[in-house]
């Protein structure tokens, strides 16, 4: 019985093992696959060629690498620092640097009627961002209220 016991503690021990290292290369791989789709998309809706999609891909990896940094960067600084104002300024300068970065590389990489049509897409896609945070805002001070009334 206490074989039977070690043998199953060993196989459990080596899927917690093997979950831990898979859960690494699955989020390497999301963020492959989301670059890849995010390229796809894009080579649909601005008839791209395969260098340029190749080269949003790539661009799209850079940019999602560097907003992954910056969380972290951001968390650590959430627990160091009193000044949140401080921070969440910094951290919204941060992102729109980022995000003015890929605005270049993707000038670059487009031509002038695809950047055009992509800034356009872009600023639809804002739009919908902020309004469905204001939804949120919304329903968020509606739930609020209402608990306030019970």
């Amino acid at each position: 019985m206490k074989k039977f016991g070690l043998i199953v503690m060993a196989i459990l021990f080596s899927f917690a093992t093997y979950a831990q290292v898979d859960r690494e290369e699955k989020k390497e791989m999301n963020k492959e696959k989301k670059a890849m789709k995010y390229a796809e998309h894009m080579a649909t809706k601005l008839e791209l060629k395969a260098e340029q999609k190749e080269a949003i891909k790539k661009a799209q990896m850079k940019r999602m690498e560097a907003h992954q940094e910056l969380m972290e960067e951001h968390k650590e600084s959430m627990m160091d620092d009193d000044g949140m104002a401080e921070v969440k300024e910094k951290m919204k300068k941060n992102k729109m640097k980022i995000q003015e970065d890929f605005k270049e590389e993707m000038k670059e990489i487009l031509d002038d009627a695809q950047y055009s049509k992509w800034e356009m897409m872009h600023d639809d896609w804002d739009k919908k961002d902020k309004m469905k945070s204001e939804y949120k805002k919304k329903h968020k001070n509606k739930m609020k209220d209402q608990d306030d009334d019970y």
